[in-house]
């Protein structure tokens, strides 16, 4: 899982990823899951990213799963 990625590709297969761990962290019964969101060569451009992955995410998801940012 990539969500600082600057391939678009690689971003939008990591938000499926994630999405499927969240889904799987919830049937499990699992709270929490810690994820390190992925690395890009400009930092701002990378935490800018990483917001709007989990923003996108975050509005389609009723797990109720903590994202821990590693």
């Amino acid at each position: 899982i990539n969500l600082a990625s600057t391939s678009s590709e690689t971003l939008r297969k990591s938000k499926t990823m994630l999405q499927m761990e969240l889904q799987h962290c919830a049937t499990l019964g699992i709270k929490s899951l810690i994820l390190h969101p992925g690395s890009n060569p400009s930092a701002a451009d990378g935490i800018h990213l990483i917001a709007d992955a989990l923003d996108e995410i975050f509005e389609q998801d009723s797990s109720q799963v903590t994202i821990l940012l590693e």
